[in-house]
């Protein structure tokens, strides 16, 4: 009889300890988005095509916020004549998430955004091409600047959601020609939770 008790006992245990691991929140999330360049007077072209990943950890949370920290980085593919090279984008960031009772979830991130990039150019060779001003060259920049991401989160499971959002990116350079620019993107994208 005292086995039978026992092992009930440690059944019994093992399921609430079950159910207390699969009701606890999901940690992380890791999602994957494509971005349209809305805004084609910038720094960076309408002509990128940009896939991104987002990793972020829970930080903290409560019953109507939750408090997120992580990275985005986005990868763009060049098209364009000027920018010759592909370019990630390394975004750190923070965010809230707003929980309301619905599968629809509101958050806004906020971060820091740099990408280096390097440009080549040739000189119009007509006098001496020895001469050193008329030679090729290149100039190696780097842009950085603080972005702001709002957007909406459509929970389908427990652990997929889809994601749409608008990305504001401050471009600030430190090269002469090209000091500041806005970016505005527009991302769609889906992750997991776990």
């Amino acid at each position: 009889m005292k086995k039978i008790i026992l092992l009930t006992v440690l059944l019994n245990s093992f399921i609430l300890i079950a159910q207390e691991e699969s009701s606890k929140q999901k940690k992380m999330q890791v999602g994957l988005h494509y971005s349209v360049n809305l805004y084609t007077k910038s720094n960076i072209s309408k002509d990128f095509n940009n896939l991104g990943l987002d990793v972020r950890y829970l930080i903290n949370s409560d019953r109507t916020i939750n408090l997120q920290g992580g990275i985005t980085i986005d990868y763009l593919k060049n098209n364009d004549y000027f920018y010759k090279e592909n370019i990630f984008v390394f975004n750190p960031n923070f965010g809230l998430e707003f929980k309301p009772s619905t599968k629809i979830i509101p958050s806004i991130y906020f971060g820091y955004g740099i990408f280096k990039d390097e440009f080549k150019y040739s000189q119009l060779n007509i006098y001496n091409s020895s001469d050193p001003r008329f030679q090729n060259g290149s100039v190696k920049a780097t842009f950085s600047g603080i972005t702001i991401n709002p957007g909406l989160k459509m929970y389908v499971s427990e652990q997929l959601f889809f994601e749409l959002s608008y990305k504001y990116f401050m471009v600030n350079s430190d090269v002469s020609y090209s000091k500041k620019s806005n970016v505005h993107t527009a991302n769609l994208g889906f992750g997991l939770n776990f």
